[in-house]
């Protein structure tokens, strides 16, 4: 089932939700695409933005509908300032996307766990900080599965859980 649910934008450029893969398209306006990508951003539904809306600076840009808990990425342009949103409540990863576009290549990884409901992003040009006239970002979404346990000991090992209840 779907992770995101919907997406609006207070831009005037359309928003998609698609599939991530290498040789996706990063945006809804252009014909670049990914060329690589970390393993764990294969497979995750993205909203895919329009590179026209790249000096948008509202702080409510785009939308997102979580239908559960989720780790929110946002592949950001490596080489513009980083907007005044995206700060120290993201963390900024060690890998890196790059694409057919080139420009801001390296692109950066930047990740934040969202509840389920709404999360509201701004845009790449939002003050303070916020500046550069390079491409767009891009937002994959993977789910967070919480594992209830009883109270008691649990080990974790390989893809295996066993949990061992107090006597």
């Amino acid at each position: 089932s779907a992770l995101i649910t919907n997406v609006s934008s207070v831009a005037a450029g359309s928003n998609v939700i698609a599939t991530l893969g290498t040789a996706s398209l990063l945006y809804t306006d252009r014909v670049y695409t990914v060329t690589t990508l970390p393993v764990y951003l294969n497979t995750l539904e993205y909203v895919r933005t329009a590179n026209g809306d790249r000096g948008n600076t509202s702080p409510n840009y785009l939308t997102l509908a979580l239908a559960s808990d989720a780790s929110v990425f946002v592949v950001f342009n490596g080489s513009d300032n980083i907007p005044g949103w995206l700060d120290s409540t993201w963390t900024l990863r060690t890998e890196t996307v790059t694409s057919s576009d080139g420009a801001g290549d390296p692109r950066k990884i930047y990740s934040r766990t969202y509840a389920a409901g709404t999360a509201i992003l701004g845009g790449k040009n939002a003050p303070p900080n916020g500046a550069g006239t390079e491409s767009n970002f891009f937002v994959p979404a993977a789910p967070i599965y919480a594992i209830l346990t009883a109270p008691g000991a649990g080990n974790v090992s390989g893809s295996s859980v066993t949990v061992t209840a107090d006597p």
